[in-house]
């Protein structure tokens, strides 16, 4: 079976990858993107996340989930058709 890509072009597609996430979360206000990073990249409890930033364990839930969403389907669309 045929690699999608060669191996050789993996460094490559971690940095594009990297620097999608990147300017993902810079455009994520300061309290999201630190819930983000605090769940995903180094799996902190949401009790550990609320006592960082100061919210509630439920706002530190949506915060994650919203985070998430957005790195899942990219910025929203500034595209609109005249009745939105």
């Amino acid at each position: 079976m045929d690699e999608p890509f060669p191996p050789t072009a993996a460094p490559a597609l971690a940095d594009a990858l990297s620097a999608a996430l990147t300017g993902w979360l810079e455009q994520m206000p300061p309290q999201v993107r630190t819930a983000f990073l605090l769940r995903e990249g180094f799996d902190a409890g949401y009790a550990e996340i609320a006592r960082a930033t100061g919210l509630c364990e439920e706002v530190c839930r949506a915060l994650v989930e919203f985070a998430a969403a957005r790195v899942r389907n990219g910025p929203p669309s500034l595209s609109s058709t005249p009745q939105e």
